[in-house]
């Protein structure tokens, strides 16, 4: 039996225009996706996050609406993985919940790939072993850096 491969790790806020999904963004991303990866979606852990069934959390808002613009696409999302990934969060906890990632998937955590512009999510991947692609300036962990999330993915998909 074949081995699934593990899900490329993509910062939910990559795929946004404000608090809107992005086109363009997004739809590289179904391509991506299209060609047989994996993805799985990472959010930092919303601060206020009382999902009531009275209240629509914004965060609940975004998540719906790219899963179902995944499915119109004939696309499958992996999920949304929230971490507690603030500035203030401690790094074990992080890498923490970055390792059970990789073993939901029964993967090494050298397995993931992950693109993103969040620093300590980034330097959670890379001391965990994984691989990490960088959008935006390069002042974070020692990791490649793309001008674009396109060009990060276009990168990943090489990799992976």
């Amino acid at each position: 039996m074949a081995r699934i491969p593990a899900p490329v790790l993509i910062e939910r806020t990559l795929l946004l225009a404000g608090e809107q999904p992005a086109g363009g963004a997004i739809d590289a991303l179904i391509d991506f996706q299209r060609a047989g990866r994996r993805v799985l979606l990472i959010a930092p852990r919303p601060r206020r996050w009382r999902p009531t069934r009275n209240s629509v959390d914004q965060d609940l808002a975004i998540q719906k609406e790219l899963h179902r613009r995944f499915s119109r696409s004939g696309a499958e999302l992996d999920g949304i993985c929230y971490l507690a990934a603030s500035l203030f969060s401690r790094r074990p906890d992080l890498e923490k919940q970055l390792n059970r990632i990789s073993q939901r998937y029964a993967c090494k955590s050298s397995d993931l790939v992950m693109i993103g512009c969040e620093q300590t999510i980034l330097q959670g991947i890379v001391e965990i072993g994984g691989q990490a692609l960088a959008v935006g300036p390069g002042n974070g962990p020692e990791c490649p850096h793309y001008s674009s999330f396109k060009a990060a993915l276009k990168s990943a998909r090489q990799r992976h």
